[in-house]
């Protein structure tokens, strides 16, 4: 169900939003495979596409972490940008790979102007408000953004930072049974 509601998604943002170009964001990459559904739809639907993608890589830094996430301190140091490269190949040169900690890799990485979906799957509340808070300006009207940590859990903190967000922003939360969420912006 979870791979099905990122497919989903990236079709229903590429739908209904009116941009030419469908630029997606992921922020918490892994190796690629919610990558890959989300291109798959929006290749799919034809037209102009591309995807920017944001992960460190490398295992999560403690100084990123609020106290109730710091046993998360150091997990996915087995993650390797080139094999995440590798499963994506066959999106060719349309996929951005941005290499860095978020935010702090987005003033050095090359970001898209406006997005039409964005995944955020970072395990950590700091980072994920980090990126609201930077992409949703460049979010367009119909799109979507699809947390995957909202209410799982041990994620509370990350609930809890997003609806406080969201209390600010604006948008309509669809919390789903998967321990996912949707934002959707009008």
């Amino acid at each position: 169900w979870r791979h099905y509601i990122v497919f989903w998604s990236a079709s229903f943002a590429a739908k209904n939003t009116h941009t030419k170009h469908k630029s997606l964001v992921e922020c918490g990459v892994c190796d690629g495979l919610a990558s890959y559904f989300a291109l798959s739809a929006v290749l799919r639907n034809g037209g102009e596409w591309g995807a920017y993608l944001y992960d460190a890589w490398e295992a999560m830094r403690g100084d990123l972490l609020l106290d109730s996430e710091k046993s998360m301190q150091g997990q996915y140091s087995y993650l390797n940008v080139d094999v995440t490269r590798a499963n994506l190949s066959s999106f060719g040169n349309r996929v951005r790979f941005n290499k860095g900690y978020i935010p702090e890799s987005f003033d050095v990485s090359e970001n898209p102007q406006e997005i039409v979906w964005m995944h955020i799957d970072v395990n950590s509340a700091t980072p994920t408000v980090a990126a609201l808070d930077y992409f949703w300006p460049r979010m367009a009207s119909g799109g979507v953004v699809l947390l995957d940590d909202y209410s799982w859990p041990g994620y509370e903190d990350t609930r809890n930072y997003v609806l406080a967000w969201l209390n600010e922003k604006g948008g309509m939360l669809l919390p789903l049974p998967t321990g996912q969420a949707m934002i959707f912006k009008y």
